[in-house]
């Protein structure tokens, strides 16, 4: 719950119900604790108990040992009550064992789809392909326009998203990415409806980096790496130089969320992780939002340079599009309908008849 709350705290905002979100996280983080707090002491009280029996127990048959007739010697007495012990020891254990085992399962449970997709293998049980190379919407709706937009995306290039605030760019660049559903329409990789593929196969053929993307409280390196794990200085460093942080440290903590950051170089940052995975595509929300004019028209020049058998697919503000140092091979304009169609070959954007 505290979770669903954080990420829609600006809808709670706008609906003034951050207080009656506060409270019910309240009360749930308060029920929460009471029942963790009721299980630690029944656990405490059920091992008092046993320590307990296990006294009594190792007492009876010591008691019972060197009475018996003919009397035992005195070592064999000790050995009975010590392997008594250890049974008991074992036993006060066992509810903890129990517990361990069954989150273990929880886990396990909960890791298991993504294992699944790690196999690459669809709902028919046919092996995809390791990276799609084609990524296609058909009839996707625009916000303020009557007309749907279809749109390929294979092989390099640029598409150009443009549209008013409100318009409706980080959504479709959410749905061709396939983390939001689309209510009407398609999207396809390589012919395959995007939510029938492994996430193993749309996470190597899209990368989305939206406009606050996320960053681990660790080294700049670090949250390079999760793009890819074995890159060594070098290539960390040159990514770097692609989006103007080459003075940037690998070793520089970027703290909780990035906050050690300034908005400009936690988007830049982002942008860098994206550049080393190379994707076949490269979805970017507004990408020079609080860059100054210089370093958003060195990134936006960079960023085909870098990937060069990338599509690119880059919303901006209107104000932005002049910021381009090359004309794009396809231009959609959110809020009016418009579309321009590309030459064959390369990233299409059309309106669906």
């Amino acid at each position: 719950m505290l979770l669903g709350s954080r990420a829609a705290f600006d809808e709670l905002r706008c609906l003034d119900a951050v207080p009656q979100a506060r409270r019910a996280a309240t009360t749930a983080v308060t029920a929460v604790e009471s029942a963790e707090w009721a299980a630690a002491r029944a656990e405490r009280l059920g091992r008092l108990t046993l320590r307990c029996l296990a006294a009594v127990g190792q007492a009876a048959v010591l008691v019972i040992a060197l009475g018996a007739a003919p009397a035992q010697p005195v070592a064999v007495v000790v050995g009975e009550v010590l392997l008594l012990t250890a049974g008991w020891e074992l036993l006060e254990r066992l509810p903890r064992l129990l517990q361990h085992l069954a989150r273990a399962d929880d886990a396990a449970a909960r890791l298991a789809p993504l294992a699944a997709d790690e196999r690459a293998v669809d709902g028919t049980g046919d092996r995809q392909p390791e990276t799609a190379r084609s990524v296609e919407a058909s009839g996707l709706p625009l916000l303020g326009s009557s007309a749907p937009l279809t749109t390929t995306l294979s092989g390099p290039g640029l598409t150009l998203i443009t549209g008013p605030n409100g318009s409706g760019k980080s959504t479709l660049l959410g749905r061709l990415a396939g983390r939001l559903p689309a209510p009407a329409g398609t999207v396809l990789l390589d012919g395959t409806a995007v939510h029938r593929l492994p996430a193993g196969t749309v996470a190597g053929t899209v990368t989305l980096v939206e406009a606050d993307d996320w960053l681990a409280d660790d080294t700049v390196a670090a949250n390079l790496r999760q793009a890819a794990p074995s890159a060594g200085p070098t290539a960390l460093e040159a990514v770097l130089d692609v989006v103007g942080l080459s003075a940037l440290p690998l070793d520089a903590s970027v703290g909780p969320g990035g906050r050690l950051l300034s908005q400009g170089q936690r988007r830049r940052l982002a942008i860098a992780r994206a550049v080393l995975r190379r994707p076949p595509v490269l979805l970017l929300d507004e990408p020079v939002a609080g860059l100054d004019r210089p370093t958003a028209q060195a990134l936006l020049a960079a960023l085909p340079r870098a990937l060069p058998d990338t599509a690119l697919v880059i919303a901006l503000q209107d104000q932005d599009v002049d910021l381009l140092d090359r004309a794009p091979t396809d231009v959609v304009r959110l809020g009016d309908g418009l579309a321009a169609a590309a030459p064959p070959g390369t990233a299409a954007a059309t309106r669906a008849p």
